[in-house]
């Protein structure tokens, strides 16, 4: 499994996330996790400040599950700050899972 995970600052503080697995073969489930995270540079951390959750069950598609995505806008973030996200990719194939948790870098939001 690999996947693409991108963050955009769609202005007005909306910041934009698609997130996109890619299967070798149709799966029976798959499921996307995107956290948004924020710099907090009091506490040197990132922040989990919302996210959004998305899953594929086969008797939904059947063509098959060979590569779901998730096209999402977090609405009216504070700008002046830095945000990333946070993926969490999964599938389910003949009861065995495999997952994939990639990290975007961080960008300020300003527009």
């Amino acid at each position: 499994m690999g996947a693409d995970l991108i963050i955009s600052d769609d202005g007005n503080g909306d910041i934009g996330a698609f997130a996109k697995a890619y299967m070798e073969f149709p799966v029976d489930e798959a499921y996307i996790t995107i956290y948004l995270d924020r710099w907090d540079a009091d506490a040197e951390r990132w922040r989990q400040i919302t996210y959004y959750d998305a899953e594929f069950y086969a008797k939904d598609y059947p063509d098959g599950i060979n590569s779901p995505y998730v096209d999402v806008t977090f609405k009216n973030q504070p700008k002046g700050y830095y945000y990333r996200l946070r993926g969490v990719f999964g599938a389910v194939y003949n009861d065995k899972f495999e997952g994939f948790s990639p990290v975007t870098d961080g960008i300020l939001i300003e527009k």
